[in-house]
């Protein structure tokens, strides 16, 4: 049998029930009590997710905003204080590396963190361009792009959600996929580097991560931590302890809901999962697995590396020209991405909602006037809206918001309407 990676929470998951999936070399929750229940908890209550699987990244030294300048899209100047910024990281052709999220936690020191599924990929890509290696050809460390679809192989987000619910096996979703299964669960080391001086380390099994999401989060964490959470703006960051356990507390997520996502030491992650749902059982606070956590992201429009972003999606595509800072100078990508802008962009990513009943897959063809003009990059039931959804890359300028296409679904086309994204937004109190 496989040596599957496992979480410092795999026993608990166990312990309550889960259905345990393997995906990419890891063994993780994909349901509890089922992803409609779990999903629905989260947009009513609040539900608790083990994300530990992702990866930390810690470049450190007097170079380290430099290094991390060259290797984002958006301005990592902007990361500072209590900031978190959300940025792709791109290849010299525009291609998408990662997408990550970037946390200032001291003096010349940031971390990354990045898709499960590509932690060996960025640490080798980050080392390549922390000793100036990355400035010509696209490295081999970069997978093959193919024709902008997902690989044979590897793991499909789009056929996690709902799949599960009646008895498919599919893998979870694609940022864990890719993972060399041969790495030893204890690795923490640090990469020492000849252009910029910085420290690159990889802190990923050292670190768990939990993310408290729902609008009752605030509710039951606060009450458990020892900072004044309320303050804390959406995508910021504090220090503190919870329940004892020190922590960095971000008010991110990935749900489209209000929220919050706890590193601590990983030998912390049991207790710590416990003591969160037995304190947020009378609020409704349920565990939740990466099932939920599709259908939700998919709802709020939020993209998943390996479908809405990839080697061969660039960010201008798929419509992330906002985390794109052309004015900030020099980074890997950027004449691409310029010339693309000013030239403008031959593929754009929409939303579908489908008339006809059936689920819409990655993918799937999706045609107009009976020519195929792209393809869907996730789709899924939306227990929210009560209706099937999708998103596509479709060829730009070839449909509008109201629009009707048909998406091709085992050979038979079923029609669909173009919408305005995000498929739901959360109401915002204050």
């Amino acid at each position: 049998m496989p040596d599957f990676k496992k979480t410092p929470l795999y026993d608990e998951h166990r312990a309550a029930g889960a259905r345990m999936v393997e995906f990419g070399g890891w063994l993780m929750p994909v349901q509890y009590s089922g992803i409609i229940e779990e999903h629905q908890r989260v947009r009513t209550a609040a539900g608790l997710f083990d994300v530990s699987h992702m990866g930390e990244i810690v470049i450190k030294g007097p170079d380290a905003l430099r290094l991390v300048q060259q290797l984002l899209t958006n301005d990592a100047a902007r990361a500072a204080g209590d900031r978190v910024l959300y940025s792709p990281m791109c290849y010299p052709d525009g291609g998408v590396v990662d997408d990550l999220l970037v946390y200032p936690v001291g003096d010349m020191e940031y971390l990354l963190v990045v898709n499960a599924g590509n932690i060996e990929k960025d640490l080798a890509w980050i080392q390549e361009n922390a000793g100036g290696d990355a400035n010509g050809d696209v490295p081999s460390t970069r997978g093959t792009p193919g024709e902008g679809k997902s690989q044979p192989g590897s793991c499909d987000a789009g056929n996690l959600s709902l799949a599960y619910s009646s008895g498919g096996q599919q893998a979870a979703d694609q940022e864990n996929s890719n993972i060399d299964s041969s790495r030893p669960p204890t690795a923490n080391f640090s990469l020492p580097t000849s252009i910029f001086r910085v420290e690159v380390s990889d802190t990923s099994y050292a670190t768990a991560q939990l993310a408290i999401q729902g609008p009752r989060s605030l509710a039951i964490l606060q009450p458990l931590a020892d900072v004044d959470l309320a303050p804390l703006g959406y995508y910021r960051w504090t220090r503190g302890r919870v329940m004892g356990v020190e922590c960095l507390i971000s008010r991110t997520g990935y749900t489209g809901e209000d929220g919050f996502e706890l590193y601590f030491a990983a030998g912390e992650a049991p207790a710590m999962w416990r003591r969160l749902l037995a304190a947020g059982r009378e609020a409704g606070l349920v565990p939740a697995g990466l099932g939920a956590r599709d259908t939700l992201r998919l709802e709020a429009a939020l993209p998943l590396y390996g479908h809405e972003l990839s080697a061969a999606i660039n960010p201008l595509e798929a419509g992330l020209g906002r985390f794109v800072s052309l004015a900030k100078g020099k980074f890997n990508g950027r004449a691409a991405l310029m010339a693309q802008k000013e030239a403008g962009t031959k593929r754009q990513l929409v939303g579908l909602t489908m008339v006809d009943r059936d689920v819409p897959r990655p993918q799937y063809p999706v045609l107009a006037g009976g020519e195929e003009i792209g393809y869907v990059t996730s789709g899924s039931y939306a227990p929210t809206l009560g209706k099937n959804i999708a998103l596509a890359l479709v060829t730009a300028g070839t449909t509008a918001p109201g629009a009707e296409v048909e998406v091709s679904i085992r050979g038979r086309r079923h029609r669909a309407v173009v919408v305005n994204l995000p498929f739901y937004r959360r109401l915002i109190s204050k």
